[in-house]
């Protein structure tokens, strides 16, 4: 059976919608996370405290169900919400207590032509460490895989 893609944000809306059916299970909080580079086998990964068997026995048979169904399709963020995201990652690879970037060495985001794995590419906006550069280009293998720049 072929997969269908899906925005991750509904995704995490259908495995929460079929938690709160559960009983016990209506307080329970999940995040989406990408598994392959294509977005099948995607997992869920419980917040907060400890969730009861039940709930994670019943989370299981959904995401089993649901993953079947649908792989993750690309995020589609504006070119401000992708700087965003991508200093933010940065940054919390780095250490999250580092100073903020400067807006000198904000990203440059380019826009690539259609017909390649991603739509878009980056480099850091100035002078940077290695250790920042290392992990801003991890940030934007990753991100590439995962996200679509809009208009």
């Amino acid at each position: 059976m072929s997969q269908e893609p899906m925005a991750k944000f509904l995704v995490r809306q259908l495995v929460q919608s079929g938690l709160r059916r559960q009983l016990g299970c209506e307080g329970v909080v999940v995040v989406v996370n990408w598994g392959d580079d294509d977005g099948a086998n995607w997992t869920i990964e419980f917040v907060g405290l400890p969730a009861p068997r039940r709930c994670i026995e019943a989370a299981e048979a959904i995401v089993n169900e649901l993953r079947a169904k649908y792989r993750l399709a690309k995020d589609r963020l504006s070119h401000e919400e992708l700087t965003t995201l991508l200093l933010n990652q940065v940054r919390a690879e780095i250490d999250l207590r580092a100073p903020p970037v400067p807006h000198s060495a904000r990203p440059r985001i380019q826009r690539l032509p259609p017909g390649g794995v991603s739509n878009w590419s980056a480099i850091p906006g100035g002078p940077v460490s290695v250790e920042y550069l290392n992990s801003f280009n991890r940030a934007v293998a990753r991100l590439q895989k995962q996200v679509d720049l809009i208009d």
